[in-house]
């Protein structure tokens, strides 16, 4: 049985290099779009966001206000035009992302104890240029309330320790775990090139039976495998998945040192999950290659299942968020479990019987794909004997 095996993988190796359109996929593709998804996101998150600002006030304060807004990492004053000019202009003219109106007597009433707003007109049509305006100006808006009272405290001849414990008697400490640079790069890259890498999987994988059919390939096969469907689908997944490993290791061992993503959990746990969930989006794809005959039908469900994996998965939206039928749809994604092992074991660096339930449900998942591969091959027996041998 190893023998003719060796001789299955050998068969398939082959077929998937020498076949162009698996050759690129599983080579060619992934090298050329991680590439390009690190090169997009390597300052790993918006600094400078371009803003406005109209001064109505022209006082001290008012100008303070704008040299601390400009002093952010996250914005940078751009121009403050005249008054006249509307906001709705500049922001349609994309000038900048958010306009901030000082108004008249904000110094006087910020002094006096009185409370002062500070609009800002923001282009949401981004949600996060919406988000770091918002965070910026309310740190801003903070700094300077704080220093204001530190200084009417003051006057009243409290000492400073006692008029900044009066000033904010509630902090606020945050200690961001996991993530603590709020990195884009160190989170997107990530999930983006991995859903990449389980579709190519799965389409590869979703041609590797009906393929060998309609070429006339799979009685030979057959011969080899001394007509076991078992050992054909067998050895078809080790040849795929010895490949798609070569994509795993071009992931985690070449792309991630060369744009410094940090892995912070054990090499071989996720090693492991990768195995899994790669084995298990073989299966799959072969299950879907087993029954149905047509190339190009498969491909499209294959696409069709796998294309809402990235948002599906709760990576850009909370499930538990979602409607009822999308988490439904969540939960029969294989990469909705991955995800969130890759996230205990790669990032939070958590023990790996953290990650048991999700390793159950992806080898569930791969027993489903062989049921499926084994039970669509024995329904067309008859047509795979009488395929037209090379």
């Amino acid at each position: 049985m190893k023998f003719r095996l060796f001789h299955i993988i050998k068969h398939e190796l082959r077929r998937l290099i020498m076949f162009p359109s698996s050759r690129n996929l599983l080579l060619f593709v992934p090298t050329i779009t991680f590439l390009f998804l690190s090169l997009i996101y390597i300052n790993g998150g918006l600094r400078d966001v371009p803003v406005a600002v109209i001064d109505h006030d022209q006082t001290q304060l008012s100008r303070l206000v704008s040299r601390y807004l400009d002093a952010s990492s996250l914005l940078k004053v751009v121009q403050q035009p005249d008054s006249r000019i509307t906001p709705e202009k500049i922001l349609g003219n994309e000038d900048a992302y958010a306009v901030i109106v000082i108004p008249k007597d904000f110094q006087k009433k910020v002094i006096t104890g009185h409370s002062s707003p500070l609009p800002a007109f923001v282009n949401s049509s981004s949600i996060i240029h919406g988000n770091l305006i918002y965070s910026a100006m309310s740190k801003v808006a903070v700094t300077i309330s704080t220093g204001a009272l530190i200084q009417r405290f003051k006057e009243q001849g409290k000492s400073y320790d006692q008029a900044l414990a009066m000033a904010m008697p509630i902090k606020v400490n945050i200690k961001p775990l996991y993530n603590p640079w709020y990195n884009y790069f160190y989170y997107l890259v990530p999930g983006l090139t991995t859903v990449l890498l389980f579709m190519i999987v799965f389409f590869v994988s979703a041609r590797s039976l009906n393929h060998e059919c309609n070429n006339g390939g799979m009685p030979h096969l057959l011969k080899i495998a001394d007509n076991s469907l078992m050992r054909i689908i067998i050895g078809k997944a080790i040849a795929i998945f010895l490949l798609s490993m070569n994509v795993y290791m071009l992931i985690i061992g070449i792309f991630f040192p060369i744009f410094g993503v940090p892995v912070f959990g054990n090499f071989w746990y996720i090693t492991m999950l990768f195995s899994l969930a790669i084995f298990a989006n073989i299966m799959l794809g072969m299950g879907v290659s087993a029954i149905l005959k047509d190339e190009i039908i498969s491909m499209d469900i294959s696409f069709v299942y796998n294309s809402p994996a990235f948002v599906f998965s709760g990576f850009t939206f909370p499930i538990f968020g979602m409607p009822a039928f999308n988490n439904f749809v969540a939960h029969i994604l294989p990469y909705t479990y991955f995800l969130k092992a890759f996230l205990k074991l790669y990032q939070m660096n958590t023990p790996l019987h953290y990650a048991i339930p999700e390793f159950r449900a992806l080898l569930i998942f791969a027993l489903v794909g062989l049921i499926m591969a084994l039970g669509g091959m024995y329904l067309h027996i008859n047509k795979l004997k009488s395929c037209k041998t090379i």
